[in-house]
């Protein structure tokens, strides 16, 4: 497998970058992007500095995107997240960024299943969840230890993929 094919098979197992895990928005770099972005219905807004985003999670992704094969946003095909950077750049073998990336994917799914289990965030998603205990546990969330556990697991294993 060469290097290309080995970075869209760790990519499109992941998801973490669409599904709202590691970011909440993606910035939109150019005019051709917002066109697209509005053409696909994505929540579009602007911060008081001028640049545009689009929210997360994206409502094409489903396990992996749906739009793929579609135009879409050049943003959503250019990004790495830091541990493919370092298997491009060499710093990373392969194995080891597989292992970074299924770790962190493990993590956001153990804190997924274990707050279905709990009434109270049977319903929440993953970010919403992470926003329970950010930057200290909620009343409710405090009753729940093991999911507090869960969460702080799965931020350091998310940390792992963002730039430092």
């Amino acid at each position: 497998m060469d290097l290309n094919e080995t970075l869209s098979s760790i990519c499109m197992n992941c998801g973490l970058c669409c599904d709202g895990s590691l970011f909440n928005r993606v910035r939109i770099r150019n005019e051709e992007d917002r066109k697209l972005a509005e053409k696909l219905h994505l929540t579009t807004f602007s911060l008081p500095d001028g640049k545009m985003y689009f929210s997360l999670p994206c409502p094409f992704f489903k396990g992996c995107c749906s739009i793929y094969d579609r135009p879409r946003p050049n943003t959503c095909g250019k990004f790495f997240c830091e541990p493919l950077k370092k298997l491009m750049d060499g710093e990373l073998t392969e194995l080891k960024t597989r292992s970074m990336v299924e770790t962190a994917v493990k993590a956001r799914n153990e804190v997924m299943e274990t707050a279905q289990k709990i009434d109270a965030y049977k319903d929440f998603s993953f970010p919403r969840v992470m926003k329970e205990v950010n930057p200290v546990p909620s009343e409710n969330m405090k009753e729940h230890k093991l999911l507090q556990l869960k969460v702080m697991s799965a931020r350091i294993a998310l940390s792992r993929l963002k730039k430092k």
